[in-house]
């Protein structure tokens, strides 16, 4: 940051800023449906699944030119796999029961 201009410096730290925010919000919404709805669980981890899929192609399709790896870069794969995982363990119980009605 102590190349750039003030303004620079401060467009980037609200942008960083403001993606937080959103992350922050999003996680709410997780916790808010897994404590009163339930249900919608595949729902949501269909979306972590969406947006860390998005996340890795433009990761992998726009490269950022970095001095090391980044760890929003390094955490993208597992929480992808991760996201899979509670998908198809969430969808599978969900099958449960509602066969079971």
């Amino acid at each position: 940051l102590d190349q750039f201009s003030p303004n620079a410096q401060a467009t980037i730290i609200t942008m960083f800023a403001l993606w937080g925010l959103s992350q922050l919000i999003v996680g709410l919404v997780y916790v808010a449906v897994l404590l009163y709805k339930p249900n919608y669980i595949p729902f949501i981890s269909f979306l972590l699944v969406l947006e860390y899929g998005i996340r890795s192609s433009l990761g992998f399709f726009k490269t950022i030119p970095t001095i090391d790896t980044a760890p929003g870069a390094a955490g993208n794969p597992p929480l992808l796999i991760i996201g899979m995982i509670l998908l198809l363990a969430s969808t599978y119980y969900q099958r449960g029961l509602s066969s079971d009605k």
